[in-house]
């Protein structure tokens, strides 16, 4: 098959087994589903290419491999943050592999940051509710990104396939935070998460929120809080 193989045209596709070998690659496009039971990628982070663009959802890719055995790719996020009329334009993300450092320059020219769940912003003590990211991205944490014009940004490294165990922030301090116990998450799966079936442990609210792109005005717009339109949400 030459170098590797791309999904294109074919909506689904079942396999029992995939072995990429060495200087081979399978590139799965935007809308394609690819279901496997077990993955060898001998190839590394070039050998399993899931690919975006501005206009369709992420291609998706189910596996049942042991966490024992996990395996790198690349993935691309279409990012559609950008500086519109002196206003930059968020959009909220998740990082696609299990960690992606900043030091090694793909995200140079972006903007990211983080929910800063012990924040006060009441009172005389004001903190921000936003923070720059530090230098290694977490997975199924929750990010905003932005930069001048959209971008398709590829992270590379290991993808995440295992049961995962989130300890929420809960801060006591005085004065008490603003938004004490909000928690920003993301799916950092290669897969569209079943909400349902998240667990939440006692004493948590099991409510989850769908947030949408948007600049900073759409989100504090009070008319505008629960929908599909920019810098608002969806309840699920």
């Amino acid at each position: 098959n030459g170098a590797g193989v791309a999904i294109l045209n074919i909506g689904q596709v079942d396999v029992d087994s995939l072995i990429v070998n060495s200087g081979k690659f399978i590139e799965l496009s935007s809308r394609k589903i690819l279901h496997v039971n077990q993955i060898i990628n001998n190839a590394g982070v070039t050998g399993i290419m899931l690919k975006s663009n501005y206009t369709a959802p992420n291609p998706t890719l189910v596996y049942n491999n042991a966490i024992s055995n996990a395996i790198e790719g690349t993935v691309e996020l279409a990012t559609k943050g950008n500086l519109a009329n002196g206003n930059y334009n968020w959009q909220f993300v998740g990082l696609p592999v299990a960690e992606f450092s900043k030091r090694n320059g793909v995200l140079a020219g972006s903007y990211m940051r983080q929910f800063n769940e012990a924040a006060v912003v009441d009172g005389s003590i004001v903190t921000s509710p936003w923070t720059p990211v530090s230098e290694v991205m977490q997975a199924f944490r929750g990010y905003m990104i932005t930069q001048a014009n959209p971008r398709i940004i590829p992270f590379a490294g290991t993808l995440n396939n295992q049961s995962q165990v989130i300890n929420l922030a809960y801060s006591t301090s005085d004065p008490q935070p603003t938004y004490r116990g909000l928690n920003l998450l993301a799916n950092s799966f290669t897969a569209a998460l079943n909400i349902p079936n998240l667990l939440f442990s006692a004493g948590v609210i099991n409510e989850v929120y769908l947030f949408n792109t948007g600049y900073r005005n759409s989100t504090q717009d009070p008319s505008t809080t629960s929908g599909e339109n920019a810098g608002v949400y969806l309840v699920v």
